[in-house]
């Protein structure tokens, strides 16, 4: 049987989990930028939760859930003077990559 997807907010649960799914320092930097050392550090990811609150955040971070596995992650920026957002640093956890999930895993 499979499981629908469902977004939850990323949290300081998620840091480790998110971290755990990058190998290296390249793949590390192709993902959240030159400017994420490797390994993640929690303080490092921390950083960035303050921009997610209040008002007018300017970025959203979501975990994709499969039942109870936690399958992806991604972040949207917001630009709120021209009213558009971006998804950014999506990623997958590496057992779910090449599965074709598509809505279900």
């Amino acid at each position: 049987m499979t499981e629908m997807l469902h977004l939850e907010p990323f949290g300081p649960e998620h840091f480790g989990i998110v971290s755990g799914w990058f190998d290296d320092a390249r793949a590390t930097a192709l993902w959240g930028g030159t400017q994420l050392a490797f390994p993640f550090s929690y303080d490092q990811l921390c950083a960035g939760t303050a921009e997610m609150l209040g008002a007018k955040p300017v970025f959203a971070g979501f975990m994709v859930k499969s039942g109870s596995d936690q399958v992806g992650h991604g972040q949207i920026v917001f630009d709120h003077p021209n009213g558009i957002a971006r998804l950014c640093r999506i990623a997958i956890a590496p057992e779910f990559r090449g599965r074709g999930c598509r809505g279900r895993c």
